[in-house]
């Protein structure tokens, strides 16, 4: 299904073309003009935001951690590997099933495998707040877990 508003741009949605999809896609169409039509923001910025308020918003961390990467490309490959992907698997886990309440409750759970004072943990520590302030900032997620 597309939501269409003239001279303003449209949005793809997630629902099927019938009258259960439209009667499905109706809460979600009147959140999406509500943050529309009360700011300077684009249609589509308006989906996005939508989409992250939503309690079940529902994530692609391979697509997110690919994204992340392509915005970080003074990490080579090795860093990457060591530095960013151990924290950033134990992020994707944290999401599966009921989310974290908080960044500080994420970030706890993410690198509990690391001793406090271990340097992997510091760097760890670095590395997650880093995506997490990234991904807030683009809309990808919830403002609470803003570091």
């Amino acid at each position: 299904m597309r939501l269409e508003v003239q001279d303003h741009g449209s949005v793809m949605l997630i629902y099927p073309w019938s009258q259960e999809g439209a009667s499905s896609a109706l809460p979600r169409i009147q959140q999406i003009f509500k943050r529309w039509n009360r700011g300077q923001i684009t249609l589509a910025a308006a989906a996005q935001k939508a989409d992250t308020s939503s309690s079940h918003q529902k994530l692609d961390f391979n697509k997110l951690f690919e994204k992340y990467r392509e915005f970080i490309p003074n990490a080579g490959d090795t860093t990457w590997r060591y530095n960013y992907l151990p924290v950033l698997k134990n992020l994707r886990v944290c999401f599966e099933g009921k989310p974290p309440v908080d960044g500080e409750a994420l970030a706890m759970e993410c690198l509990k495998q690391w001793e406090q004072g271990l340097r992997m943990r510091q760097t760890s520590r670095q590395k997650l707040y880093g995506f997490l302030n990234w991904a807030v900032q683009r809309g990808h997620l919830k403002p609470i877990y803003r570091t």
